[in-house]
């Protein structure tokens, strides 16, 4: 597998299963996270795990996002 240290992944989906788990993985890989799904409250807790790891995540929850579908300014700043 190559190298993903300081890389930034967008996990959507990431407050439980999968995506939480896709998450912790990542953080463990060293890669940057910006963290989205429904309930910001669960995207607060993976986030705090991953910085339990050494990790860096953002929080995007669903209602960051406008009317047009497009994510607002969080997308403009890197994580960490």
């Amino acid at each position: 597998m190559r190298d993903l240290k300081g890389k930034v992944a967008w996990i959507t989906g990431a407050g439980s299963g999968i995506g939480a788990g896709t998450a912790l993985a990542y953080a463990g890989a060293g890669m940057r996270l910006v963290l989205s799904g429904r309930r910001e409250a669960e995207l607060q807790q993976v986030a705090a795990l991953v910085a339990q790891r050494g990790g860096s995540a953002r929080v995007a929850p669903w209602t960051w996002w406008t009317r047009r579908g497009r994510p607002r300014s969080c997308c403009r700043r890197r994580p960490g």
